[in-house]
């Protein structure tokens, strides 16, 4: 804003330029802020006299050949094709139109909604900032949005965390936007009521409320004395204090037995899709991360039930079923076998003990190869 709209001095424009080229090297997804910026400077960047501003032009030429050089280099190093890649592993950039959606609700909703209010006041602001034609505020809040259209169709593998780049521009134009909404009713309500009551300083207290309940103070206070992570260690650990000689462990969360425990014995995948999550090997079907044996459907499971009196059952919580009936099926069962040994947060440990009683068994109904 300082340096291409209000155009305040060219160490503004130097520094913005170096600024976004060490992000490319920090961080992911840096590439999705270029439109927003070019459509920026485009609309406020006037008069645009190459002549002019050669400085710009070179200082931009050079972070796109760092841009250029990047890309270039990862496809050096990283020999692998893109089709060996799962989804799991990288997040490539590149065009599509699968679950679009997705990586919007991340930020516009995000967890437990609590982002919900922040994301209505963006687009009221919005909305207000048109009405009143202040271009600045126009487009730091429409940049927002086109961050989230670009990533949204571009990055295959969409997370949290490549809203890095704008989601603290997002949190302070929502409140920006709140307490300019609440200023401009404050004084329509004032003009109507010709100053009878204090309606400026009881709306600004309403949406300093409003703030202050969506921060949900208690739950930053409890997460002081309560832990709010799976604490997938402390799990390991348990198992290892009660660990009994010819005991097994059945996990899905790849890796977190292995400092402790040397691996888990079996490994459950949450979905079949991933290009490389297991691997065939002289007749036994393999996890990738772990190394061990993967169970893919109940008449596995059945079979370890049968050869083994105690079984330890780690699972990370997974928000649905697979989608795969087969897993559906075996995470069900998982889910509801043995005894809850602990409970923490979004993971479990159950043991199942022989005298449980057995599976019944799920025989294969011959419909394809399956793990055999």
């Amino acid at each position: 804003v300082k340096g291409f709209i209000e155009k305040s001095g060219r160490w503004y424009q130097y520094l913005y330029l170096i600024a976004l080229t060490l992000a490319l090297i920090s961080q992911e997804v840096t590439m999705t802020l270029i439109p927003a910026i070019v459509i920026g400077c485009v609309f406020f960047y006037r008069p645009l006299n190459l002549l002019a501003n050669w400085p710009i032009i070179i200082g931009a030429g050079i972070m796109g050949m760092v841009f250029v050089y990047n890309a270039v280099f990862f496809k050096v190093k990283c020999l692998t094709p893109l089709i060996g890649l799962s989804s799991a592993t990288v997040g490539h950039l590149h065009l599509h139109l699968s679950n679009v959606s997705f990586f919007t609700n991340k930020v516009f909703v995000g967890f437990n909604r609590m982002n919900t209010i922040h994301a209505l006041f963006l687009f009221l602001g919005l909305i207000l900032f048109i009405l009143q034609r202040n271009g600045k505020s126009v487009f730091v809040g429409a940049s927002i949005i086109i961050n989230v259209i670009f990533v949204s169709i571009l990055v295959t593998l969409t997370g949290s965390r490549y809203a890095y780049s704008f989601y603290p521009l997002f949190i302070l134009f929502s409140v920006y936007s709140i307490f300019s909404i609440a200023l401009v009713l404050g004084n329509r309500f004032n003009q109507i009521l010709n100053n009878q009551l204090p309606f400026k300083t009881i709306v600004l207290l309403f949406a300093i409320v409003l703030l202050a309940f969506n921060i949900e103070t208690d739950r930053i206070v409890n997460s002081y004395s309560e832990s709010l992570t799976p604490r997938h260690i402390l799990i390991s650990q348990y198992i290892v204090d009660h660990f009994k000689p010819g005991d097994v462990v059945i996990c899905n969360v790849p890796s977190v037995h292995a400092n402790v425990l040397n691996g888990a014995d079996y490994y459950v995948p949450h979905r079949m899709s991933f290009f490389d999550a297991v691997y065939w090997n002289d007749g036994r079907l393999i996890g990738r991360w772990e190394g061990r044996s993967a169970l893919v459907n109940v008449d596995q499971l059945s079979h370890v039930f049968e050869k083994h009196n105690r079984i330890w059952i780690h699972l990370l919580h997974q928000p649905q079923l697979p989608k795969d009936s087969e897993l559906a099926q075996l995470y069900d069962l998982l889910q509801t076998s043995g005894k809850p040994i602990l409970d923490t947060f979004g993971a479990n440990l159950r043991l199942w003990e022989r005298d449980d009683g057995l599976l019944q068994r799920v025989p294969n109904r011959g419909r394809d190869l399956g793990p055999y």
